[in-house]
C-alpha cells in the first residue's frame, strides 16, 4: 500500500471559527437581552411568521441557540476526526481524499452554523421576521450547498491529478454520490470506508429507513406546535 502522500492535520482553525461563532451569537443575545420580547417566539410557520411563544428566560433563549449549536458542534469534529483516522490507515488515494475533504467539510459546517444560528439570533433580537427571514436563511443554505457541490467536483479533479482516479470516480454524481448500475452491491467498501450505491433500489429504501425517524420527529414537532 503506497503512502507517499502526507496526511494533513484536522483543520483546527475551522473548528475554532465554528465555536467562536456560537460564542459570538450567545454574546449578542446577552447584549441585546432587552430587545428580546417577554413573550418570545419559539416556532415559525411556513410563511415565516411566529406561531408559538414562550416566556423569555435564559433557558428558553439559549435553548433556541443550542438546538442548532449542539448538533453542529458535536457532529463537525466527529466527522473530521473520523475522516482523518480512516485516512491514517489508508493508501495515497485515501490520504489525498481526506486532505481535500476535511477543509471542505469544516468550511461547510462553519457556514451552516453562521447562517442557521444567525437566523435564530436575528429573529430573537427582532432584526428579521416574517417570510423575509425564512427566505434569507433558506437561500443562504442553498447557496452553501451549491458552493459545496462545486468545490467537491474541483476537489475530485485535483485528487485524480495527484494520485489517479479512484475505484468509484467514474460513477460519482455531483462529485459525491456513487451510482453504478453495473455494480450489484448496495453497500460498497472503498478506501475511506463504506458508501451506498444509489443506482440500486435497495439503497433508496435504506436511505428512507435511516431518515424516517428524523422525518417523523420533525412532523410530530410541527403538528404538536
Amino acid at each position: 500500500m503506497s503512502r507517499d502522500i502526507e496526511l494533513n492535520p484536522v483543520p483546527a482553525a475551522s473548528l475554532i471559527i465554528l465555536y467562536s461563532t456560537v460564542a459570538l451569537y450567545a454574546a449578542l443575545l446577552v447584549a441585546g437581552w432587552d430587545r428580546i420580547p417577554d413573550l418570545m417566539p419559539t416556532h415559525w410557520g411556513i410563511s415565516g411568521a411566529p406561531d408559538a411563544f414562550t416566556s423569555k428566560t435564559p433557558g428558553a433563549v439559549f435553548g433556541m441557540l443550542a438546538i442548532g449549536a449542539v448538533p453542529l458542534g458535536l457532529l463537525t469534529p466527529l466527522v473530521l476526526y473520523a475522516t482523518h483516522s480512516q485516512a491514517e490507515h489508508g493508501d495515497d488515494h485515501a490520504r489525498a481524499t481526506a486532505n481535500e475533504m476535511m477543509p471542505l467539510i469544516a468550511q461547510l459546517m462553519a457556514g451552516i452554523t453562521v447562517v442557521s444560528l444567525g437566523g435564530i439570533t436575528a429573529s430573537l433580537l427582532g432584526f428579521l421576521g416574517g417570510g423575509l427571514s425564512t427566505l434569507i436563511v433558506v437561500s443562504a443554505l442553498v447557496l452553501l450547498l451549491i458552493w459545496f457541490v462545486a468545490r467537491m467536483r474541483v476537489a475530485r479533479r485535483r485528487i485524480a491529478a495527484a494520485v489517479g482516479p479512484g475505484e468509484l470516480d467514474g460513477h460519482l454524481r455531483w462529485g459525491m454520490f456513487y451510482a453504478n448500475p453495473g455494480d450489484e452491491r448496495v453497500l460498497v467498501e472503498h478506501g475511506m470506508g463504506t458508501t451506498v450505491n444509489f443506482a440500486r433500489p435497495e439503497a433508496w429504501l435504506l436511505l428512507a429507513a435511516l431518515l424516517s425517524p428524523a422525518v417523523i420527529l420533525i412532523a410530530v414537532v410541527i403538528l404538536a406546535s
